[in-house]
């Protein structure tokens, strides 16, 4: 998906000349769509920073273990969190193009180069995309 939205951003910055326009008109549809499922994704990061930032019942090296029984285990902690990250992701209408818990590493980079994708994509909702197809025409 990371490779997906860099292309986009690509597409963007330098259009095939014979499809400028259609260019345009694509990403002017879609960029709410395309900006609100990445943003819908990060919630799984806010979510992740929230846990980890919450402090633990009981001794710290009890929690731990206790942490990692559950994973090593399937708990139903570690179901349930993979059960609420399953359905941001159906949410998002990435179901069954991504894992129902994508890695945090994939939701830091994600985080990482949206500011430059809503540029872009801004840029073409304000019609920066349209002053290239009026110069070409």
């Amino acid at each position: 998906m990371l490779l997906s939205l860099k292309s986009v951003m690509n597409t963007l910055r330098a259009p095939s000349p014979p499809f400028v326009a259609l260019t345009a008109l694509h990403f002017r549809a879609a960029r709410r769509r395309i900006a609100g499922r990445c943003c819908k994704l990060l919630e799984l990061k806010a979510d992740a920073d929230a846990d980890a930032d919450a402090p633990t019942p009981g001794a710290a090296a009890a929690g731990a273990a206790a942490g990692a029984a559950a994973a090593s285990e399937g708990g139903e902690a570690g179901k349930a969190a993979a059960a609420a990250a399953g359905v941001v992701v159906a949410e998002a209408g990435l179901e069954g193009v991504l894992n129902t818990m994508p890695s945090l590493g994939f939701l830091h980079s994600l985080q990482r180069v949206l500011p430059a994708l809503e540029r872009a994509l801004a840029a073409v909702g304000d019609g920066a995309a349209t002053a290239a197809v009026d110069e070409q025409d």
